[in-house]
């Protein structure tokens, strides 16, 4: 809750709030919450809130995949379907990809 409290006027101490709770968690073998490992950045532990630490998108549509930059830009353009690459197995079932900001590493859900 601190972290994102903080998160407007100070993106550094929400980063070290959220690695001192993940190093805590892993120090103490607990189990985090999976709203709230969902929330974090896996490799730079700043938060995944769209807008201010990352941002959405809506990939891997059945029957093909997004085209654009391999790396996934999150400036807003629009994406063109591309019926020889998909870029993520499963069914072909649409994806909601959130994007670290930050560091650039991407997490992927599913859509319900």
């Amino acid at each position: 809750q601190a972290a994102h409290w903080v998160l407007p006027h100070s993106p550094a101490l929400a980063r070290f709030y959220c690695s001192t709770q993940r190093g805590a968690a892993r120090r103490l073998v607990l189990r985090m919450a999976p709203s709230v490992k969902r929330r974090m950045c896996r490799r730079c532990c700043s938060l995944l809130l769209p807008g201010s630490g990352g941002c959405v998108r809506l990939r891997g549509e059945a029957g093909g995949g997004s085209g654009g930059p391999p790396g996934g830009g999150c400036g807003g353009e629009g994406a063109e379907l591309s019926p020889t690459r998909v870029p993520f197995a499963g069914g072909g079932q649409p994806r909601t990809v959130l994007r670290c900001r930050k560091c650039g590493r991407g997490r992927r859900y599913l859509c319900q």
